[in-house]
């Protein structure tokens, strides 16, 4: 068992009183036997906002809290809201557009932990600090996989698994299929709306990153992709900011795209319940111990126009 050695051990200061941090050393070291605890906000927090960071899809799209099973979402488009003239409105108020909403089911995410009992008892290791890492980064692991590729069957639905025209549909995200050249990058952002591109972000796997950052524009000889000169910021692609995701597909995927550009905000939402379930299990597997988390989340798209996609066809090379 390993602890990365720029992980801060947890203290009294991740609990919002001294008596959590107590009660929580207590249930890890202790010798109950199969007992389920909620995990101290504070503490829960911490491990959500440190999932924002490593999940790539969590970082860009709208999350919502809710204290339900299920959550419901109006699903926008470019019919949904109007604006203009009084006058002009009043006039033609029969060609208004019904709002449509979608109820977004929350699933259950487990992430199960085993720890010897002779590392428990070991005062030298921190455990609890153990536990938290792995809970964050397997959680973030698999909720981002889920939120581009899970059907909506005990999971969320993914955006990847949406339906896909080269024309704008309804319930639809639109597509191109092409090389990777400067003139079939522009051709996707030319598709998304003015509205969107202020907010959007191209979505792709590092390797497919690889290919596209060698592209030159031919006119003036220059990279189209522009490195970041600071930590923290994303390097761009045509001025567009660059989220690298190793979930998104290869350059040899055939039938799924291989860039997503868009507003993701506006595009995809994620539920979740605040609260983190944490079960610990002394006697199935002795002498080792398993501590066995759960936390629920949700997640579906709302709006198709906020998004493109490209498809590679290598045979276009």
């Amino acid at each position: 068992m390993s602890i990365p050695a720029d992980t801060r051990p947890l203290t009294e200061d991740d609990f919002t009183f001294t008596s959590e941090f107590t009660k929580f050393l207590r249930y890890i070291k202790g010798e109950a036997i199969s007992d389920t605890i909620m995990l101290p906000d504070k503490l829960v927090t911490d491990i959500e906002h440190e999932i924002m960071q490593r999940s790539v899809i969590r970082s860009l799209a709208s999350v919502a809290k809710t204290s339900r099973d299920s959550f419901s979402v109006v699903l926008d488009s470019k019919d949904v809201s109007k604006s203009g003239w009084i006058e002009n409105h009043v006039a033609n108020s029969e060609n208004d557009t019904i709002l449509q909403s979608k109820t977004i089911k929350l699933h259950e995410i487990f992430v199960k932990t085993i720890v010897p009992q002779s590392t428990i008892e070991d005062a030298s290791v921190s455990v609890e600090t153990f536990i938290k890492e792995k809970l964050i980064m397997e959680t973030a692991s698999v909720e981002n996989r889920a939120f581009l590729y899970g059907n909506g069957n005990n999971e969320p639905d993914g955006i990847l698994c949406s339906q896909f025209s080269e024309d704008e549909a309804e319930n639809s995200i639109q597509k191109i299929s092409g090389k990777f050249d400067v003139d079939t990058l522009y051709s996707v952002l030319e598709l998304l709306d003015s509205s969107y591109a202020h907010n959007a972000h191209w979505l792709m796997s590092r390797e497919v990153a690889n290919i596209i950052r060698k592209i030159r524009d031919q006119k003036n000889g220059n990279y189209i992709w522009q490195n970041s000169i600071a930590r923290g910021i994303p390097d761009t692609l045509l001025g567009i900011p660059v989220a690298i995701c190793d979930d998104m597909p290869k350059s040899t995927t055939n039938d799924k795209p291989v860039i997503l550009l868009g507003d993701f905000k506006s595009c995809y939402q994620i539920v979740e319940h605040h609260g983190i379930k944490l079960l610990k299990d002394i006697l199935s597997k002795k002498p080792l111990v398993e501590f066995f988390a759960t936390k629920r989340v949700g997640g579906t798209m709302t709006n198709f126009n906020a998004v493109k996609a490209l498809f590679h066809e290598k045979n276009m090379e």
